[in-house]
């Protein structure tokens, strides 16, 4: 399934399940993201932004930056983010 779809998923049902949840974990896993500025990293963090806090989500993006980490990919900063943050970018949107 492509995050496209995920989403698609969690939006139609209106709220977080954990199978969703593990649909949007094994479609970031699928796309196979190089770095966290990868378009499908990108549309899953802004997608999350928009929604509620839930902790299952806060544990997804633990576990995305445990994945990035084991592919030898540093995570952005997590404080003090600046425009040039992967995060930064997809919580703000593009400034360019």
């Amino acid at each position: 399934m492509k995050i496209d779809e995920a989403i698609a998923l969690v939006e139609k049902e209106g709220h977080y399940t954990d199978e969703n949840i593990n649909t949007l974990w094994e479609a970031l896993k699928e796309s196979n993201p190089v770095d966290f500025k990868d378009e499908n990293v990108v549309k899953f963090m802004r997608f999350i932004n928009k929604w509620d806090f839930d902790p299952r989500i806060q544990t997804l993006v633990g576990n995305l930056v445990d994945y990035m980490d084991t592919k030898g990919v540093q995570p952005p900063c997590l404080n003090g983010c600046d425009d040039e943050c992967a995060f930064h970018e997809a919580e703000f949107g593009d400034k360019k």
